[in-house]
């Protein structure tokens, strides 16, 4: 089956229109679990557990400050979706992206799991949700992996698209 060059733009525009939009549902996503639902769950925690009111404030704000390296992973894939929709899959602002969000995916995972215990020593957790934390680090650095493993593939493929563009 050959493709034309036309046919490999339509798809790629399908392709980023899609991606554009999980990218918009799993920021919507995130700011309904970050601002709406961490917060209800917690305001309802107080209620049934008013001598747990003093918490509130630290682990929302501590759940709030971990949402960041999260959103700064969705604006860099807006760019990289971006770059795929000019053309440019291999390029070396995508392989740079790419690493910027593996970083991002071991600070938030760093910075879980260090506020986890914190909090801990502070009297203001459970050892149990130390335990269920190290779960979502483990996720955090299999993300960071996996973000580092494609920025290690583009860039072999932008070195032979380099190759092949001086080949005669």
């Amino acid at each position: 089956y050959n493709m034309k060059k036309g046919d490999v733009y339509m798809i790629n525009k399908s392709l980023t229109k899609w991606m554009r939009c999980v990218i918009v549902g799993m920021t919507l996503c995130g700011i309904l679990i970050y601002f709406v639902i961490f917060p209800v769950i917690g305001s309802e925690i107080i209620k049934y557990y008013p001598e747990l009111n003093d918490w509130f404030y630290p682990w929302i704000s501590f759940i709030w400050l971990t949402a960041i390296p999260c959103f700064g992973v969705l604006c860099l894939l807006w760019r990289i979706i971006a770059n795929i929709k000019s053309g440019k899959i291999f390029s070396l602002d995508n392989i740079k992206y790419l690493r910027y969000n593996s970083r991002f995916a071991v600070i938030d995972s760093v910075l879980f799991l260090s506020g986890n215990i914190i909090l801990l020593f502070l009297n203001m957790s459970h050892p149990a949700v130390l335990l269920f934390s190290l779960f979502i680090v483990f996720m955090g650095i299999s993300i960071a992996v996996l973000f580092e493993g494609l920025s290690r593939i583009g860039e072999k493929a932008y070195d032979l698209q380099i190759e092949n563009e001086f080949t005669i």
